[in-house]
């Protein structure tokens, strides 16, 4: 079993109840005693958990960095949904060139609060490490149903029969605005990484392109993947609350 090292009470807790990984066990601080380490002790009781109070010099040694607060995990990798899993779901975003962790685990909590139903990424997004990009997400990725993208066209294929819409997120001549655009009740949003984009094959099957509009004429740079994801993740929101 691969082990990684979860740092952070949130982290933690939310891959014990997101039960996506195995929990091999829990190093708690001794330095000094709160709720958040009575709660992880009682958690870890009642899921069956090893853990041990050691020192926080210890803890310190084995973590990455210095935002831990006292609480360490030794954990496997997660397991993923297939994607004929999210078939099913209403609102789903694939996004691909994400090549910094903590800007994929701010997509990852940025869609779950939305309430996007399900995620799909690339193998190579995710070998960014896992650990940080669940600290960044505020344990979102823990609990959202992701899904591992091996070939990208055959997937969105697949969404396509099965009666999704696709849209991507791009700057094109022939693009619509995002707020002329009415979401399908199935809907795959697709977002590219500010390096490289959205490749040529995957933008050809988009039903639609949709670009954010600008208040700034001037500006003509393409956002940051994190933020068009809020944005795209926001507006559908938006669109189901006044249904």
């Amino acid at each position: 079993m691969i082990k990684i090292i979860l740092e952070g009470f949130i982290s933690i807790k939310a891959a014990i109840n997101g039960n996506n990984r195995v929990i091999e066990k829990i190093y708690i601080s001794n330095k000094k005693r709160t709720r958040k380490t009575s709660f992880m002790k009682k958690l870890a009781l009642k899921n069956e958990i090893s853990f041990e109070f050691v020192s926080h010099d210890k803890i310190d040694e084995i973590a990455e960095g210095k935002t831990h607060g006292g609480f360490i995990a030794f954990v496997s990798e997660r397991r993923f949904n297939s994607i004929e899993s999210i078939l099913s779901s209403n609102s789903c975003f694939y996004v691909d060139g994400i090549e910094d962790p903590f800007n994929l685990g701010i997509i990852i909590r940025t869609l779950y609060s939305a309430g996007v139903n399900s995620l799909i990424i690339r193998k190579r997004d995710l070998e960014l490490g896992s650990s940080r990009i669940s600290k960044s997400s505020a344990g979102a990725f823990e609990k959202m149903d992701i899904a591992m993208c091996d070939d990208q066209v055959e997937t969105i294929n697949l969404l396509k029969k099965s009666g999704f819409k696709i849209y991507a997120a791009a700057i094109e001549e022939k693009s619509e605005s995002l707020f002329n655009v009415k979401f399908s009740d199935k809907s795959l949003i697709i977002i590219g990484g500010e390096k490289r984009g959205i490749q040529s094959e995957v933008l050809s099957l988009a039903d639609m392109l949709v670009h954010i509009p600008y208040g700034n004429e001037k500006f003509s740079y393409s956002l940051p993947a994190s933020v068009a994801s809020t944005i795209f993740s926001y507006e559908i929101l938006r669109q189901r609350l006044e249904k």
